[in-house]
């Protein structure tokens, strides 16, 4: 118990006054007169953020493993005169609340689910504790987990599996690459296909129209040169017609002509041929023929040796 006549409180802090063991002022920072004898400095608090360690409590998970957590609380006053009248130690009650809503939270949380996710086992400890600032003056601004333990032989089955877990990722990701690799190897075999198929197939286009072309190209040559050749054998049967000789006459002589002219072609490359005797003479049945059928298509109604 203090009793003076000053009192300087201090920067962060915060002195109760009582007179005659009854609360009469909160003093803040600051220099303050109090009488001595009547009132006196009952209690004082830190306003600033503080911390305490959480020890070690043992819970039991919701999938029936034993282990040990121990963490870190922060608590701020924010209320003075509810922290010293309406709780006793209140540091105490805090810690021993804090390890029972880490107990009851643990309970309902899975092993697995308790190593990968502190920070919901973190919330639900504050949250737990939110009511306490209404009713204490306290609050609870964070809490923090620090160590989880568990036994040995739970230790040792969590290293196995988390072996076979690795295990399985590195088979899923090997599979999933030999995947994608085939993949993209049929992809590339079937794009190749593709072009392949679509250059043979042009290819065949361009040829079809070459060769087309090239019918076409041919087929007018040999127009133009059946045209030309009877624009010459027309020549030559108007001159002939001109020198003197009748129509028959001048086409027997034209048939005789190109007939032994072609003569030659014929036995070329044979060591056999058999041919018309005489066919050198204008009267040769081939020739009459020939000279007939010619005759005729030019109007004429006689193969004799006058004009028609």
């Amino acid at each position: 118990m203090i009793s003076c006549c000053c009192v300087i409180v201090p920067q962060g802090q915060n002195y109760i006054l009582q007179r005659w063991g009854r609360y009469t002022d909160s003093l803040e920072a600051g220099c303050h007169f109090v009488t001595p004898c009547i009132e006196e400095i009952a209690m004082v608090r830190g306003l600033r953020e503080d911390q305490a360690p959480v020890p070690k409590q043992h819970a039991i998970t919701k999938d029936n493993v034993q282990v040990g957590v121990d963490g870190t609380i922060f608590v701020k006053i924010t209320d003075v005169k509810a922290s010293c009248y309406k709780v006793d130690q209140p540091l105490n009650s805090i810690l021993n609340l804090a390890q029972s809503i880490m107990r009851k939270e643990v309970g309902s949380m899975a092993l697995d689910e308790l190593m990968h996710n502190r920070a919901s086992l973190n919330s639900a400890i504050c949250m737990g504790m939110a009511g306490l600032e209404e009713s204490w003056g306290i609050k609870i601004t964070r809490y923090e987990v620090q160590n989880i333990e568990v036994d040995k032989s739970t230790e040792d089955s969590m290293a196995k599996q988390s072996a076979a877990e690795r295990n399985r990722r590195a088979m899923v990701l090997t599979s999933e690459g030999e995947r994608t690799s085939a993949v993209n190897k049929s992809e590339g075999q079937r794009a190749s296909a593709i072009n392949n198929s679509e250059g043979e197939r042009q290819a065949m286009i361009n040829m079809a129209e070459g060769r087309a072309k090239q019918i076409v190209l041919e087929a007018d040559a040999r127009a133009k040169a059946i045209e030309l050749a009877a624009e010459a054998q027309k020549a030559a049967l108007s001159q002939y017609v001109q020198a003197g000789l009748s129509p028959a006459e001048a086409s027997r002589l034209t048939i005789a002509l190109r007939y032994v002219e072609l003569l030659p072609a014929v036995l070329q490359g044979t060591s056999k041929v058999v041919v018309s005797a005489n066919v050198s003479d204008a009267t040769h049945p081939i020739v009459n023929a020939a000279s007939a059928l010619q005759y005729g298509s030019m109007g004429t109604t006689s193969v004799g040796g006058g004009r028609a």
